[in-house]
Order: C-alpha cells, then structure tokens, then sequence
C-alpha cells in the first residue's frame, strides 16, 4: 500500500505563471502558429515556451519559423532521444492501480496520465535542442561539427487525445501549491522564480496524485540535480551542432526579449527540469 501523503518541506508558497497566451483565448496568427507547432510536434498541446513566446510583439512567428525547420532534421530526433537517456535516471517501483485508485486515479485517469507524460516526453527534448541551437546562434557561438545520420527513421509517434486543461495557481488549494512548487524544485538549486511549469499545473487535476509525485521525487534530489546537468551540458552542446540547420534568423534589431526568453527556457529550471522528472515518474506509472 502507499504511504499516506505528506509533503512536509519548508517552502513559501509564492508563485506564479510566466506570462502566457493560453490556446483557448489564442486568435488570428497565434492560433494558425499554435496549429502549426501542434502538427510539426504531433503532440495535443503548446508547451509553455511557445505560448510566453506568443506574448512578445512578433517572437512567436519568427521564433518558430526559424527553428521549425530543425524539426524534420533526423539528427535533432536522434539529439533528442539521447537527452532521454543520457541522464540515466533511477527506476522507481511501480505504483499499483489499486494504489492509484484510492487517490482518485481511475484506470481513464491513469490513459490521461500517460497522455500528459507522453506529451512532455516528446516535445521537450526537441524543443530544448532547437531553442538552444537558436540561442547559442543570437549569442555568436560557434557552429561544432554535425555527424550527419544517414537512414534514421525520424518519424514520431502522435500523441492522440485532449489533455486536462492547465489548472491555475489561483484555483489551486496551498497544499496542491506546495506541491507543486516542491515537485518543481527538486534537484533545483537556482531559480528564476517560484514559477508553476505546464507539468505540475496539468498533474494538479488530480491533487492527491500531483503530491504523490512530489513525494515520490524528494529522495532522488541528488540523484535528478546530476540528470538535469547532463542534460543541459549535452543539449548545449548538441545545441550548437544544429546551428547550421537553422532557417533564416528574422529577429527584431534589438532582441533582448526574445534572448531573455531562451535564456530562461534553457536554463536547468524549466526544460531540462522536466525532461529528467518526466522520465523518472513514466517508470512508476502502471503498465
């Protein structure tokens, strides 16, 4: 049987969402964007970074378009299922359905689950590569050597279905908060703020759930900080192997928004977070 639920750390509960345009208040060029992501990424929803970078006069159309083309690179597809497994995360032992059940998770729940983990575990590795491939670009860093993969099927698998809408801090109780400001803290050091990332703020649908996690996580702090720090080293690196893959870097003469955007969705806080604590959970899940 679980343990009762109990996440006892010491942590003001101050947070916030980064400034975002949500997809159902997404209208005109934005929505024809949000699409377009969609489609490229085979996934049902637009990660956060698309939707802060909606909120910057222009960024979001000249971001994409100059990132999309990576997209259909086989070596961005094989990038990023290194960044999967480069980290080499601990295993947990799964929890039962019966387990889950008494929390609230239904064998239904348990496909939404699945659906939402699939959807960050395919999106966010390849958005971390593009985003810094992007960045280590507008900062002037050298292009490295790109080993060309000859034959590699770059296909994707499409994630199918509606996921859960994204749960608002403010309709959050403060223990489902300090849920999930603990599950996004764990194995952070450094943070640009208290933010609520799209993974805890989908898991607070099922709040018994979303403390599960947290949880669960707490004893690997040391173990996920080391994981996120490969992964970050490694997508930095094959970042910059990308460059030349790029398509035409349209930016406004004076970027600074868009800069301070990649500079935090690639920081260890936010994409590589989750890359790491999405693979970790995905082996606890029921089969």
């Amino acid at each position: 049987m679980l343990s009762p639920i109990r996440v006892d750390v010491s942590l003001a509960i101050v947070m916030e969402s980064i400034p975002n345009v949500p997809e159902h208040l997404a209208t005109g060029e934005i929505l024809l964007l949000y699409h377009d992501i969609k489609a490229t990424l085979q996934v049902p929803s637009v990660n956060l970074v698309w939707r802060h970078l909606a909120t910057i006069d222009g960024a979001l159309g000249q971001v994409w378009n100059c990132v999309k083309p990576l997209y259909g690179d086989p070596n961005l597809a094989a990038g990023a299922d290194a960044l999967r497994n480069v980290s080499r995360p601990p295993k947990l032992d799964r929890w039962s359905r019966a387990d889950l059940l008494t929390l609230g998770v239904t064998s239904s729940d348990l496909n939404t689950l699945r659906a939402i983990f699939a959807n960050y575990d395919q999106s966010n590795p390849r958005n971390l590569l593009a985003l810094m491939a992007l960045r280590a670009k507008l900062n002037g860093e050298p292009a490295l050597p790109s080993a060309t993969i000859a034959g590699r099927d770059n296909t994707q698998e499409v994630i199918d279905g509606t996921l859960p809408r994204l749960v608002p801090v403010n309709e959050m109780s403060p223990d489902t908060q300090r849920a999930a400001q603990v599950l996004h803290r764990i194995g952070i050091r450094e943070t640009y703020s208290e933010v609520v990332a799209g993974v805890p703020r989908h898991l607070a649908n099922w709040p018994s759930f979303l403390r599960l996690c947290a949880q669960t996580l707490l004893p690997l702090d040391a173990e996920i900080d080391r994981g996120i720090s490969i992964v970050q080293q490694l997508a930095h690196r094959t970042g910059r192997t990308l460059i030349s893959a790029l398509g035409e870097v349209d930016l406004p003469r004076e970027p600074q928004e868009v800069l301070s955007a990649l500079d935090k969705f690639t920081s260890r806080e936010l994409i590589a977070n989750y890359i790491v604590k999405v693979q970790v959970l995905l082996t606890a899940l029921p089969r």
